[in-house]
């Protein structure tokens, strides 16, 4: 079954729930990356409830090098937990396989490789 969110407060909650399962800050361009191979969210609609939720301090971020870092608050996290329930448990089964895969691409990409002989 395929889904497609576009109220604001389910938009809010899958953005909370990849910053949650990430582990780790997540790179604005990877959370962009996610719903781009699970389309269950439109660029726009992405973008405007993440600075919403910068607004509301559900989130924190930090930029480096031109690309911005989300984690969540504290406030964030409890709201994740009272209303993770509205995602659909086939969306969140498919989110996490994808977050899976961003993670390993994301430390491949951080990790120092060099070849020696």
């Amino acid at each position: 079954m395929d889904y497609s969110f576009d109220e604001k407060v389910d938009v809010k909650l899958i953005a909370l729930f990849i910053i949650e399962n990430f582990k780790m800050p997540v790179p604005n361009s990877y959370l962009v990356d996610i719903l781009a191979l699970e389309p269950f969210v439109n660029y726009f609609d992405l973008q405007q409830q993440m600075g919403e939720l910068e607004e509301e301090e559900f989130v924190t971020y930090y930029i480096e090098d031109d690309a911005r870092f989300y984690s969540l608050t504290e406030k964030g996290t409890e709201a994740l937990e009272f209303f993770s329930s509205r995602i659909p448990k086939t969306v969140r089964e498919r989110l996490l396989r994808t977050i899976k895969i961003k993670i390993k691409d994301l430390r491949n990409a951080l990790s120092i490789k060099a070849d020696y002989e």
